[in-house]
């Protein structure tokens, strides 16, 4: 009798430690995958300041470009204002100026939208 009794606590002593078990490797397994996920996101959280540090720059590189195309334009421009005052080299010249003008007009037209697509997708990504 006190031997099935001491019998009967073992038992249940034993089954409550399985159940302890039981429980730690459960929470050791969610705790793994709870520390995934922090490294997942860390992991996206890089590559978002890496995207966005890309974006920077090159909106920083086509600013830099509009400027040196916005001071050739004006270069140009000068040129083919004393090449109206001097008619020193006739329609000619004239024709080249107009044309050379027009590409560059649009080169900093392409520009502008480049650059208006460009801070378009930063204003997305930085929702």
């Amino acid at each position: 009798s006190e031997f099935t009794k001491l019998s009967e606590k073992v038992k249940k002593q034993a089954s409550d430690l399985r159940c302890v078990e039981e429980a730690r490797v459960k929470a050791e397994t969610e705790l793994k995958l709870k520390e995934e996920e922090l490294a997942a996101v860390q992991v996206a959280q890089n590559d978002h300041a890496a995207k966005e540090e890309q974006l920077t720059d090159l909106v920083e590189e086509l600013r830099t470009m509009l400027e040196k195309k916005e001071e050739q334009l004006a270069e140009l421009t000068d040129k083919y204002a004393a090449l109206l005052q001097t008619h020193e080299s006739g329609d000619e010249i004239k024709q080249k100026a107009e044309v050379d003008l027009r590409m560059k007009a649009d080169q900093i037209r392409e520009l502008l939208e480049a650059q208006d697509e460009i801070l378009q997708k930063e204003e997305q990504f930085a929702e």
